[in-house]
């Protein structure tokens, strides 16, 4: 499931400090100026999940999370999956950005946090 080109001619992101644009979100993902910080989850609107990122000019750059999920498959993914944010069930992951750790509740957020570990991960493999 690639998106190799995006249709409109617009960047995939930029840097609102900078102006440095992406065009694709692979070129985005493994930006070795771009460090990923975490998952700022929105505890009643999991759809407005962010991933954020730290750009080496020292500005923030977030992308909707439902922007990158398409591009990964998910074998748990699914929005039947209930909302455990906030409940006795959650053990608060998504409460931490900097917590980069995978979730092992069957919540929908902990699918945006296994999406982050597959961007760690695909960045790493680009390093080698």
């Amino acid at each position: 499931m690639e998106n190799t080109t995006p249709s409109t001619g617009h960047p995939f992101r930029a840097c609102g400090s900078c102006r440095k644009e992406w065009f694709h979100w692979r070129d985005f993902v493994l930006d070795p100026g771009l460090r990923l910080l975490g998952l700022q989850a929105y505890p009643d609107l999991p759809d407005a999940n962010l991933l954020v990122f730290e750009h080496r000019c020292g500005s923030t750059v977030s992308v909707l999370a439902t922007r990158l999920r398409p591009m990964f498959q998910d074998p748990n993914e699914g929005s039947d999956l209930p909302l455990l944010y906030g409940t006795e069930t959650c053990n608060g992951r998504c409460r931490r950005i900097e917590d980069l750790q995978t979730c092992n509740r069957d919540c929908i957020n902990a699918r945006d946090r296994r999406l982050m570990l597959q961007l760690l991960e695909m960045k790493k493999g680009s390093a080698s």
